[in-house]
């Protein structure tokens, strides 16, 4: 009953309570390695990373084929800067389940952070062998390859796991087989962090028209622009020009980067944009909450808010929250550069609010039948205190101005308060 009620907790994320419940299960039945398993997932969910790792340890003591325990720890591992471990404890993960796929994700992924390319693509490869269906390890090789220069070798490779994703997700869709370089973007979503892109990017591609990027964020037109058009292309599904369906990604990083948009209207004028913003209070502390719990920032909101307040914003930085918040400075720089029937603004608190409403608007500006959006979960979301009375108030001076700014040039209200 007790694992019953914490699991419960858990799914809705309420992660300390759910611990407090794991660790009674626990006690009363200390020779269960899943009541330990349970603890250390609750544990690692509330960055206890030292706890987490007791509590998996404990688990892989009780029973050592619990794959999910190994890769667990090696999330533990990650957190805690230990990147040796942490590829150990993923290859435990795979050697007791070959076809766990986070584990060989995260192990690539660790591997070519640490510049280790030729192991990454030999486990990407691995992967592949075990997996030959699955789309991930050729994803991985291709970003392996990437890495290494091999830039032909990478496109086949993304086209590759660009067909055996869609063989699974949108099974109903054929690529065109004159032209297999991937199509042009028809839609890219930007916006600020913490303004919902990727719960917006998932439902939207479980629509049976909009068919998703190999990944959600390339990141070509601000950070990968030197590997070239075919490069970013082969990220797309390869759709005829007959056919009815759309593909698109959504990079967050593009909104504020100063040669994205001009990069992007010359070499794709066709494509439209999503532009996905949100109460400017709730996104910039959301934002600090992400970061405090990251350790990127350990100064208090309120500090933080006065001394934003009393200095000059700057144009760009890092912790710069309270610029983040004012969205025309941003929009306005992209809509000299596409036609306003290309740009379409979206309100993520209403999409949160009423998401059918919200996507039967998105698949009009993109000319997709209507669709009904399936039962969902937000991505990303963080447990956190309200914000004090005061400080909010004094955010909502802040930002009235710009809201109201924001709301002439478009022709539009929002109901921030």
């Amino acid at each position: 009953m007790l694992s019953k009620i914490g699991a419960s907790l858990f799914a809705a994320g309420s992660f300390e309570a759910a611990a407090t419940m794991f660790r009674r299960a626990v006690a009363l039945v200390p020779t269960s390695p899943w009541h330990h398993y349970d603890l250390g997932k609750a544990l690692l969910a509330c960055r206890r990373f030292t706890e987490a790792s007791t509590a998996l340890q404990r688990t892989i003591a009780l029973d050592a084929t619990l794959s999910w325990a190994h890769y667990n720890l090696g999330v533990v591992g990650r957190h805690q800067g230990r990147p040796e471990r942490a590829i150990a404890c993923f290859a435990q993960a795979i050697a007791h389940d070959p076809r766990l796929s986070w584990a060989h994700v995260d192990r690539i992924q660790l591997l070519l952070e640490l510049e280790r390319f030729e192991q990454a693509a030999a486990a990407s490869r691995h992967a592949i062998d075990l997996m030959p269906d699955a789309y991930q390890p050729y994803l991985h090789l291709g970003e392996t390859l990437t890495h290494d220069e091999r830039i032909p070798e990478a496109i086949a490779s993304f086209r590759t796991a660009s067909r055996k994703q869609l063989a699974e997700s949108h099974p109903h869709f054929r690529p065109s087989a004159v032209d297999a370089r991937g199509a042009p973007p028809h839609f890219i979503a930007i916006g600020q962090a913490k303004c919902g892109t990727t719960f917006f990017y998932r439902l939207l591609t479980r629509h049976p028209q909009v068919l998703p990027a190999i990944k959600k964020e390339i990141r070509f037109w601000e950070r990968d622009f030197h590997y070239g058009l075919d490069w970013y292309r082969a990220h797309f599904p390869a759709i005829a020009d007959d056919q009815d369906f759309v593909t698109g990604e959504a990079s967050p990083q593009y909104l504020d980067h100063d040669e994205a948009p001009e990069r992007l209207s010359r070499a794709c004028p066709e494509t439209k944009l999503i532009i996905l913003v949100r109460n400017p209070i709730r996104m910039v502390f959301s934002l600090y909450q992400m970061r405090r719990r990251t350790g990127e920032d350990e100064r208090s909101w309120a500090d933080i808010v006065t001394a934003e307040l009393d200095a000059p914003l700057p144009r760009a930085g890092t912790f710069a929250y309270l610029r983040k918040g004012r969205y025309l400075d941003t929009i306005e720089r992209w809509m000299t550069l596409f036609p306003s029937d290309r740009v379409f603004v979206l309100d993520c608190d209403q999409l949160f609010a009423d998401p059918t409403a919200a996507f039967n608007e998105v698949f009009r500006f993109l000319g997709v039948r209507p669709w009904r959006v399936p039962r969902h979960r937000k991505e990303n979301v963080g447990h956190y205190p309200a914000m004090n009375a005061g400080v909010r108030s004094e955010l909502a001076a802040f930002f009235r101005p710009h809201n109201k700014r924001l709301e002439r040039f478009l022709g539009r209200s929002f109901d921030w308060r």
